[in-house]
């Protein structure tokens, strides 16, 4: 995941991003300036400089990444490998929108907005569609506007997406990131809140039909929202935490200290979603790996367990097998279409397209409505 790399003792090859997106660029140590180079791209990563050349892995809006080899003497780009040989079909692709609103600091929160997308389907001209919120993992990451298909899923079938970089994301200087600081499960909520508010007051969504989902740190994200806010419907965490103490005691050497700028300890019950169960005010599922010594098992366990004995109607889904993020075609596309049919219930819709081929991988898949 590297992203600047010395070409010799003046010039460095590194990424940059502003609110345009990011590039590709030459950093001249010595004048301390920069020039851009190879902009048919939407991002750049994991960047090596190999006898001459540059080889990164590039993202792209409408098509899988690929890594790409740059020579930079002759300023031509040569594809090495593309992530599949599958083209997605342009007419049925969402395009990004850059975003900006204010949060309820009267601060800049930055998002890619998603318009339901799918060639010879429109919406009914009374409705307006519902809304996937996405809060990224890290949480000191960052989302990006490459091609996902976990974001075409839901535009193809009527949905509008939110992808924010709530407060705390890279890429937008020292402020934005330092807006984190003690502020984990604080800042990142309601700056996804202010995203939803933002897209009701444009006539975007259905303010009724309001999701929201994480990973790891985003399920962080998406619990405490559930616990704090009434603006969503239905929530999914997928391998997200739930108790921070307990991250703290379990979670792995490389980010032992991590959480210590995130939140101060005596907030840490606080801000630990298992201590508000009486708060979460709709149904939630979960998914989670066996085998995840990130966040382990037990933080969605116990989740489950508790809003179980409340009477909420909740799932959970455990694989036997899978770490911290999931890697096996079966289960990814378990979670999804579970995870689809959770969200159809909740919200009233049919999901007539989508069919759980197999649950027999899950070591634990407590879901009876399937």
């Amino acid at each position: 995941s590297r992203n600047f790399i010395p070409i010799d003792e003046r010039f460095i090859l590194s990424t940059r991003r502003d609110l345009d997106g990011q590039q590709l660029v030459i950093v001249d140590s010595e004048l301390g300036v920069f020039s851009p180079i190879c902009k048919e791209f939407c991002s750049y990563g994991s960047i090596t400089y190999l006898n001459g050349k540059i080889y990164f892995l590039a993202g792209r809006v409408d098509d899988h990444n690929a890594i790409i080899e740059l020579d930079t003497q002759a300023d031509i780009t040569r594809q090495v490998q593309r992530q599949t040989s599958a083209t997605p079909p342009r007419e049925y692709v969402s395009y990004p929108q850059r975003i900006r609103y204010k949060n309820t600091e009267d601060e800049d929160v930055y998002a890619y907005f998603y318009e339901p997308r799918c060639m010879g389907w429109v919406g009914p001209s009374n409705e307006r569609p519902p809304l996937l919120v996405m809060s990224h993992g890290g949480p000191t990451a960052s989302t990006g506007p490459d091609l996902s298909l976990k974001i075409q899923f839901y535009t193809t079938r009527g949905w509008a997406v939110l992808d924010v970089d709530y407060g705390g994301s890279t890429g937008y200087g020292r402020a934005y990131r330092d807006r984190l600081t003690n502020n984990w499960g604080v800042t990142d909520v309601t700056d996804c809140e202010a995203g939803v508010r933002y897209l009701i007051s444009q006539d975007l969504v259905d303010p009724r039909r309001v999701a929201i989902i994480g990973s790891s740190a985003g399920g962080y994200t998406t619990l405490r929202a559930l616990t704090t806010s009434s603006l969503f419907s239905v929530g999914a965490s997928h391998y997200g935490i739930s108790d921070v103490r307990l991250l703290v005691k379990d979670t792995h050497k490389f980010e032992s200290r991590y959480i210590d700028q995130l939140i101060p300890e005596t907030e840490w019950s606080e801000r630990s979603p298992i201590e508000h169960i009486d708060n979460f005010r709709c149904p939630v599922i979960f998914f989670q790996g066996a085998d995840d010594f990130v966040v382990p098992k037990s933080q969605a366990k116990d989740m489950y367990d508790a809003l179980s004995k409340r009477g909420l109607f909740t799932a959970l889904f455990v694989y036997a097998g899978e770490g911290h993020g999931f890697r096996k075609a079966v289960n990814i596309q378990t979670t999804f279409a579970a995870q689809y049919k959770f969200f159809g219930l909740v919200l009233g819709f049919e999901t007539p397209d989508i069919e759980i081929s197999s649950l027999k991988n899950a070591e634990v898949a407590n879901a009876p409505w399937l």
